[in-house]
């Protein structure tokens, strides 16, 4: 006797409420996921940015063993805190210099650092047109740099050395400056912080100060 079984025949896929509920808990995920991953990606940045304040703050004090124990001081470094990589050329001035002065030309040539490395990027910058420069940290320009050696810096220990660039615009390439000018900072509402710290997601900026201690300045 022959026994015929029926089957059920089932749909191969997902009826639309399913659907929509797969979507609302692939949505749920990403909303739980995606400012983890934003935070630790910044962390990263933050992290990598530190590290090389860290080694330009080992070519700064190479620079010192050879210099009296002194770190270069206002006219070193020509007379201005933030300067473009050292060769580089404003693309709009046909007749302008090279950049020969900053931080990066004055360890380039004492062999610490070469002045196109990316360690004078940092990662977090978040201005193109400074990335571009090939170099996002300003140095401190301090009269104290002409007097005072570095180890007697401990009592400076909040004193900025170098720091993430957020205030200046680069000076003239290759030209000296002679004081105090006008016109090459950023305009206020058009700075903008290379870090946030936190969950709260404060901006700042990382800072190698003149006691060699690495940290992190929140502004807001």
């Amino acid at each position: 006797m022959n026994i015929r079984r029926k089957y059920k025949n089932t749909a191969n896929g997902f009826t639309l409420i399913e659907l929509l509920v797969v979507i609302a808990i692939i949505a749920l995920l990403l909303a739980i996921a995606v400012p983890s991953l934003h935070r630790a990606k910044e962390k990263s940045r933050q992290v990598v940015c530190m590290a090389h304040l860290h080694d330009i703050g080992l070519g700064l004090h190479a620079y010192a063993s050879d210099n009296d124990d002194k770190f270069p001081d206002r006219y070193t470094v020509g007379g201005f805190p933030f300067r473009a990589a050292p060769g580089y050329k404003n693309p709009e001035d046909r007749r302008g210099l090279e950049e020969q002065f900053g931080i990066a030309a004055v360890l380039e040539d004492y062999n610490c650092i070469e002045g196109g490395s990316p360690i004078w990027v940092c990662p977090g910058q978040p201005h193109r047109w400074m990335r571009d420069l090939g170099n996002t940290y300003a140095y401190s320009i301090a009269k104290m740099l002409e007097e005072t050696r570095t180890y007697e810096m401990n009592r400076f220990s909040k004193t900025w050395l170098l720091w993430d660039n957020y205030i200046y615009k680069p000076y003239t390439p290759g030209v000296r400056a002679s004081g105090s000018e006008p016109g090459f900072t950023i305009d206020v509402n058009e700075r903008q912080f290379p870090h946030s710290f936190g969950k709260k997601g404060s901006k700042g900026a990382n800072v190698l100060y003149t006691d060699s201690h690495a940290g992190r300045h929140c502004d807001q």
